[in-house]
């Protein structure tokens, strides 16, 4: 299966959820990204980098997200990755994806933007892609065991919140 299918099957599965649902999706998404970006070193961030980002896993893992706070914090390592590219282009791409899906998260939550919550699990899928893919072509990207079960647990995670009548 390619990365179409899975890009339509969410896309259709996240506008069936109310936000309720899908607030814990993202929450379940972002546990799931935590695990990778714990096990990644933090020896090319530098300390401001490291401290804002220590904070924003703190509050995930702690349940108890300010999401004015973690705004601000998004904006300081916007501002803090425009001073210096050149660092910047350097940071791991785990932390890449956890400040996009922080962002895209806090989207959702601030506008009602399903289409959010799809970027929340493309962040996710874009770490698997990058780790366990390698070569295989985009007609048979659901194919890589890693990514296919992944989307198996999103599909049935929004399947369950689904308004839709099947």
């Amino acid at each position: 299966m390619s990365l179409k299918v899975y890009q339509d099957t969410i896309l259709k599965r996240v506008t069936e959820c109310d936000l309720e649902h899908l607030n814990s999706f993202c929450a379940d998404v972002v546990g799931r990204i935590l695990d990778f970006v714990d096990d990644t070193a933090k020896d090319h961030l530098n300390d401001k980098e490291r401290v804002r980002i220590d904070s924003l896993i703190q509050q995930v893992k702690s349940n108890s997200i300010n999401w004015l706070e973690t705004g601000n914090l998004l904006d300081e390592l916007t501002q803090i990755a425009e001073e210096d590219d050149e660092h910047a282009i350097e940071m791991e791409m785990e932390f890449v994806e956890f400040l996009c899906v922080m962002d895209n998260w806090r989207i959702l939550l601030e506008t009602g933007n399903k289409e959010a919550a799809k970027a929340v699990s493309e962040n996710l899928m874009n770490i698997l892609d990058y780790r366990y893919v390698e070569s295989t072509s985009l007609e048979e990207w659901l194919s890589v065991d890693e990514v296919y079960d992944e989307f198996e647990k999103q599909k049935k995670f929004l399947s369950a919140f689904s308004q839709s009548v099947l």
